[in-house]
């Protein structure tokens, strides 16, 4: 990166166009295709004008530094709390200072805010938590699996330091040594689900014909499931077919990825996981979808837990990634993980 003075820069924007070219000039500096690829996907579904952001008021701040940094505002007119607070996010965060200092892209999207008159600023997150958000905050030298955040530990100093505090915190949990852990963690399983109550729920694998069978009430519960995120916007139609659209059954592990139905044949829940090489051939354990009618016990999740390991032979390490830190399955997983990487979602009053 060039050590000159650059000029921060910023571009409100109300309806769907594109953005100044100067935007984009740090495209030829971002490193691996998978990051590049997130990003540009990030900015198509700002940009196009099927988003329902825009028939809803929506309003955004592009904003950016020469080739050094650069993000995105974006204020929503139903965003906020309970309390009618408003709150602006940012998201779409990319920073190459060794010290991201004031110059950084956040300044101007922080002084919107204010125009705005809105009380939080909340980040880094999209227009919904079904897409990519969070920081890591550790393990900066480890390699990045897919769909993990991949910024900078100065990034996460630079909040700090600005008087953004953890929102949120988020952690994946991985077990390395599987094959010692398998059996011992399938049968703490099976101690805790009840064995005199059948359980009334059956699994189908992910398959070509599965997966058109239970599309459209996968996207009913998807709505159901990510209104329980932090500071939901409605998903849209628009939405899930970018998110879960046919190449899921190029990705996904066969093996291991499952739907699950109740006794109506009615979806309550699915599984998709996805392997990939990292130390040694890793099954990540990405979405875990429960009906919330089904989630009462716990009984469900347990299930669930189990197939996956009775379906993890294939593989030497299993990671639950990314998952929330009251997630039940930090307390199952705490036995066996050998590793932890640790995540937030960040906020500032203002």
């Amino acid at each position: 990166m060039s050590n000159k003075q650059t000029t921060l820069q910023s571009y409100r924007v109300t309806s769907p166009e594109e953005p100044p070219r100067g935007f984009f000039a740090m495209d030829k500096f971002i490193s691996g295709s998978s990051a590049l690829a997130q990003q540009r996907l990030f900015y198509r579904r700002i940009l196009s004008p099927e988003n329902p952001y825009w028939k809803k008021g929506g309003e955004i701040l592009f904003a950016w530094n020469g080739n050094e940094d650069r993000s995105v505002g974006f204020l929503h007119p139903s965003a906020g709390s309970a309390s009618s607070e408003r709150a602006v996010f940012f998201g779409g965060w990319e920073s190459f200072y060794k010290t991201v200092g004031s110059r950084s892209s956040l300044q101007a999207i922080e002084d919107w805010a204010r125009k705005l008159k809105a009380t939080r600023l909340i980040g880094p997150i999209d227009f919904k938590t079904i897409y990519p958000y969070r920081l890591r905050i550790d393990s900066f030298d480890n390699p990045l699996f897919f769909g993990e955040p991949h910024n900078t530990k100065e990034m996460v100093d630079f909040l700090i330091k600005n008087e953004f505090h953890i929102s949120q915190k988020y952690f994946t949990d991985f077990i390395d040594r599987l094959n010692e852990f398998r059996s011992s963690a399938i049968s703490k399983l099976e101690s805790l689900t009840p064995k005199n109550k059948p359980w009334p729920l059956h699994f189908e694998p992910l398959t070509p014909n599965n997966w058109q069978k239970y599309k459209t009430q996968l996207f009913h519960l998807v709505c159901q499931l990510f209104e329980e995120n932090p500071e939901y916007i409605p998903l849209s139609e628009f939405d899930f077919e970018l998110q879960y659209n046919d190449r899921i059954l190029e990705y996904a592990c066969k093996e291991s990825s499952f739907f699950i139905r109740n006794e109506q044949g009615n979806l309550v829940g699915f599984c998709f996981n996805l392997m990939e090489h990292l130390e040694v051939p890793t099954l990540l354990v990405k979405t875990i979808g429960i009906d919330k009618r089904y989630r009462f016990s716990g009984r469900t999740f347990l299930e669930c837990v189990k197939r996956i390991f009775l379906n993890s032979y294939h593989c030497q390490a299993i990671a639950f990634c990314l998952m929330v830190e009251d997630n039940l399955i930090h307390r199952l997983t705490r036995k066996y993980f050998t590793r932890r990487r640790s995540y937030a979602l960040f906020e500032k009053s203002l």
